[in-house]
């Protein structure tokens, strides 16, 4: 049985649709409230969740989820780190290793710097 929990913050990147999109539903149904991030994310009118468009692999857009974060409901509980290209990368030609490094590497290593120092800084 998973603990409901009402005080709780997830930030979820890559929270547009798939499993992203689930993984937010899913952390609502848990209780806690929610940061949602991707580079084509529309408004959300649950009150409980805050959405910053823009691409993780961008330190600054990294920075902004956490600001947003902290300012909205004061902590950072959990981060889930689901941004990337999908596989349909290689029908386009791109070759999947450069697809996915920028969003994986980059984004993943941005998003935790960020957010490590918003929690020592609290």
């Amino acid at each position: 049985m998973v603990e409901r929990s009402t005080d709780r913050v997830a930030i979820i990147t890559g929270a547009s649709r798939g499993i992203g999109a689930g993984l937010v539903d899913a952390f609502r149904t848990s209780g806690y409230r929610v940061i949602a991030n991707s580079r084509t994310i529309g408004d959300s009118p649950d009150p409980e969740i805050r959405v910053v468009a823009g691409d993780i692999a961008d330190p600054a857009t990294a920075q902004r989820l956490v600001e947003v974060a902290v300012r909205a409901f004061g902590r950072i509980d959990t981060l889930v780190n689901n941004a990337g290209v999908d596989a349909g990368a290689a029908s386009v030609g791109l070759e999947a290793d450069a697809a996915w490094w920028p969003a994986r590497n980059s984004g993943e290593r941005c998003i935790r710097r960020s957010v490590l120092r918003a929690e020592v800084a609290r």
